[in-house]
């Protein structure tokens, strides 16, 4: 396994090492750990950012170069650690390795950037620029998200604060390429977050491409899932997604707690608002709110997985608090619909297909209450209280498919109907 882990340097190391800010640094190292029995491991390999960086301040101190010319180093006084946060520098957040080249994947926040580098290489090559398959050692071998980082001649930045990049592993849509959550924190044209799916350009021998400017390519995504409002869909941190054998990607929203399944012509075609909270499990219908449904990230697996063998899957009950009953019946599409508790009440809703109002009407002297849901489970109206008749105005409702919901305060049962807008 792969493990991102920090090592301290002092502010003395730092300086002596070019820093022009007399900080502490906590630079990434990536051990691949060997399992032992059940309780211990083996480091077998490992790699250290420190021992690919640069600076251009100094031409007296080690590791002293032009930055624009040297992109598999990182220009120390990029990014410097701010105060009050420690020594965490670059903030590495993910890590993904590629069996089919060899390579890791790694996502540094703090720089806005992704970085390439060689698995084939020994620990020791792994130090240096020189050695493994790719022949640069432990440098990068590809960096994508921030020109600015390692190119004096440009400013372009694509990624901003992001998670999870990981490449698509062979056999799937688009296999080669990466995908990475862009949490959009500190975007300028507003904090809202991305989908980006980017297909490095590499050259006949392996080795990937610079541009004229002496950037990586692509200078833009291949493609993008951004929310058709584009702050629908933000997480400031944290986040992650991921490929599915049907071509379609996974993504988790973190800090709402949401997951969903998005296809390739960007539409949502499965969506989960997680209802386990900091304190336990949330109540069904109330807006979490903030971050209290957080989750870091979401993995998919498939029924075969082997890790189910012997695990009994069957559906529980619901993880919510005071949930609805879940065996609801939907009943007919009738112009007026005449609808039965269990205890003999009737309730009359019509039209069922409407272009503005929906009466709803009963004999029976009892409190009724009414949900109005959409068909991706968002409620419009909650708890609307009413005795022998209603008028729900949907004039001002999109054209589509919702669901009342009716339910009396002091009897069991309820009915849903499906009411169409058009």
């Amino acid at each position: 396994m792969l493990v991102i882990a920090w090592e301290r340097k002092s502010p003395e190391e730092a300086v002596a090492a070019g820093a022009v800010n007399a900080s502490e640094y906590w630079p990434e190292i990536i051990l691949e750990l060997e399992k032992i029995g059940p309780d211990s491991a083996e480091i077998v390999w490992q790699w250290h950012l420190w021992d690919h960086i640069i600076q251009d301040q100094d031409s007296a101190k080690p590791n002293f170069g032009e930055i624009k010319r040297n992109p598999g180093r990182l220009n120390i006084n990029y990014s410097p650690p701010r105060q009050g946060l420690g020594g965490d520098w670059t903030h590495f957040n993910g890590v993904s390795y590629d069996p089919f080249r060899d390579e890791i994947i790694l996502s540094a926040r703090n720089t806005n950037e992704i970085y390439i580098i060689d698995h084939s290489t020994s620990t020791e090559e792994a130090r240096g620029s020189s050695g493994g398959d790719k022949g640069k050692g432990g440098d990068f071998l590809y960096r994508w998200g921030n020109t600015a980082a390692y190119n004096a001649d440009q400013d372009t930045q694509l990624l901003f604060g992001q998670h999870d990049a990981r490449v698509i592993p062979e056999g799937f849509a688009d296999a080669g390429a990466i995908t990475i959550f862009n949490n959009g924190a500190g975007r300028p044209e507003g904090q809202y977050s991305t989908i980006e799916l980017i297909h490095p350009l590499r050259n006949t021998d392996g080795s990937y491409q610079l541009g004229s400017n002496n950037t990586y390519l692509p200078d833009q995504s291949s493609w993008q899932y951004i929310a058709n409002t584009p702050d629908d869909f933000y997480s400031n941190n944290m986040g992650g997604t991921h490929p599915l054998p049907n071509g379609n990607l996974k993504i988790c929203e973190s800090n709402p707690g949401r997951f969903f399944e998005v296809s390739r012509d960007r539409q949502i075609v499965w969506d989960y608002q997680n209802t386990i909270g900091q304190t336990g499990p949330l109540i069904q219908g109330v807006d979490p709110g903030g971050f209290s449904a957080q989750v870091f990230r979401t993995t998919r697996y498939p029924e075969n997985f082997s890790g189910f063998e012997g695990k009994d899957l069957t559906p529980g009950d619901p993880i919510e608090l005071n949930p609805l009953p879940s065996d609801c019946i939907i009943y007919g599409e009738e112009p007026n619909a005449i609808l039965e508790f269990g205890w003999n009440d009737q309730l009359e809703i019509w039209p069922t297909i409407t272009n503005g109002e929906v009466n709803i009407s009963t004999q029976s002297a009892s409190d009724y209450l009414l949900d109005v849901f959409t068909i991706d489970g968002r409620k419009l109206i909650s708890s609307h209280s009413f005795r022998y008749k209603t008028n729900i105005d949907m004039t001002n409702f999109t054209d589509g498919l919702y669901f009342f919901l009716l339910y009396s305060r002091d009897k069991p049962g309820h009915i849903t109907q499906k009411i169409f807008k058009q």
